[in-house]
């Protein structure tokens, strides 16, 4: 887990005010790891902070029901994102210690990010009558304040992410525009020309204003297409066509591509169903996509231009191009759009880390390591996958898969 992402977890304990003073609050990341070990666990398990930071936590999450040891008379609710129970944990020096344990995942974009337990030593019957009630209400209330503003913080990191993506697309975006406004120049032109010689006709400046509207027309339609996409505004599900959504990205990548060298190939299926999506965030997914398609190019494309240098170069360099797919098709009860590369692939050791918020192989300042991270979050919400097929210096294809709403 990257050190913005744990340092936003650290923050989200310290929130948790309404726990009593002398509680265990233990913070771990996905893997358990423990993350933050505050005084009260220190006193409660008899571990100082640097001896457990990093290392596995000594608490499980093990979602059993209320006031119940895990594993007693209740199998264990591995979907349940929160639970409390009695039980008991071994100290540092050995003691047995009967405890009461609140715990909670915390989850980003629909996956997990960590987990938060709050440990209350039972040897006090005092503890133990406060705990009967009360405590186990203010956790949820508090767990739940605090699952909001991770939601709101999410949809500001999503906001941000879009908004460094349109950054990137600035200049492909200024080219697209710059191209219609070349073309009312040169018709205006023709038109000054012909009136100064005497040879401007009626039918001549209709055609030509036509001409000229639709120019603007194509102006206006990236204009307003750039600031939808920019705007922030709540979620909003609805039939989208996905084929609509491919097209629409190319309004802002298009020219680019070019200017990158890029071919591209597209096939999409005009008989696919609708699916239930956000447009906007549909095409914010696209967008990452291929902006890592197009980086993973030129990363290889410098790989290939080393290689074309050598003596005896491979036969696949000398064959290579940089060339971007682009299919839709239906898979069963699936709409499914393809997105492939001739990048250089993704090494087997890391294509497990690649979903996962703040990993980014790109150089500092290029890459914030949050484009997959969201694009998987926005596609599991919506009920679908993402999927990777990919091969050393043959490039890499992501399947974006969204459930089909029948007619």
């Amino acid at each position: 887990m990257r050190r913005d992402s744990i340092a936003q977890l650290r923050k989200i304990a310290r929130l948790v005010r309404n726990a009593p003073s002398h509680s265990a609050i233990i913070l771990t990341d996905r893997n358990n790891r423990v993350i933050l070990w505050n005084h009260g666990a220190k006193k409660l398990f008899g571990f100082r902070p640097e001896e457990v930071i990093g290392r596995e936590c000594p608490i499980d999450y093990k979602p059993v029901g209320q006031n119940l040891n895990p594993g007693e008379n209740q199998a264990p609710d591995t979907e349940a994102d929160s639970y409390s129970c009695r039980t008991t944990i071994a100290t540092r020096d050995g003691k047995r210690l009967t405890v009461y344990i609140s715990a909670s995942r915390l989850r980003e974009s629909g996956r997990i990010l960590g987990h938060l337990f709050v440990v209350e030593d039972l040897t006090d019957e005092m503890v133990q009558e406060k705990l009967c009630l009360t405590f186990p209400d203010d956790l949820e209330r508090i767990v739940k304040k605090r699952t909001d503003e991770l939601r709101e913080r999410d949809a500001q990191i999503i906001q941000s992410a879009k908004m460094a993506t349109l950054g990137e697309m600035a200049t492909g975006v200024a080219h697209e525009i710059n191209q219609p406004l070349g073309g009312i120049s040169l018709i205006t032109q023709g038109l000054l020309r012909a009136l100064h010689k005497g040879k401007l006709t009626n039918a001549m400046l209709e055609d030509r204003l036509n001409a000229i509207t639709a120019q603007i027309d194509r102006i206006n339609k990236i204009i307003t297409h750039l600031r939808t996409f920019g705007r922030q505004t709540p979620e909003s599900l609805s039939k989208v066509h996905v084929n609509r959504s491919v097209m629409d990205v190319f309004d802002f990548v298009g020219q680019q591509l070019k200017n990158h060298n890029i071919k591209l190939d597209i096939d999409l299926d005009e008989k696919l169903s609708y699916v239930l999506a956000d447009s906007n965030r549909l095409e914010q997914v696209l967008l990452n996509m291929i902006t890592n398609a197009r980086d993973a190019m030129d990363e290889q494309e410098k790989r290939v231009r080393h290689l074309l240098a050598t003596r005896h170069p491979p036969q696949w360099a000398v064959n290579w191009e940089k060339k971007l797919f682009i299919r839709t098709y239906r898979d069963s009860g699936y709409v499914v759009i393809a997105i492939g590369d001739t990048g250089g692939g993704i090494p087997e050791e890391i294509r497990d880390k690649i979903f996962e918020p703040f990993f980014t192989t790109k150089e500092v300042n290029k890459g914030t390591g949050l484009g997959l991270s969201i694009s998987y979050g926005i596609i599991r919400e919506y009920g679908g996958d993402i999927s990777l097929v990919t091969e050393i210096d043959q490039g890499s294809t992501f399947f974006i898969r969204l459930l089909a709403l029948e007619a």
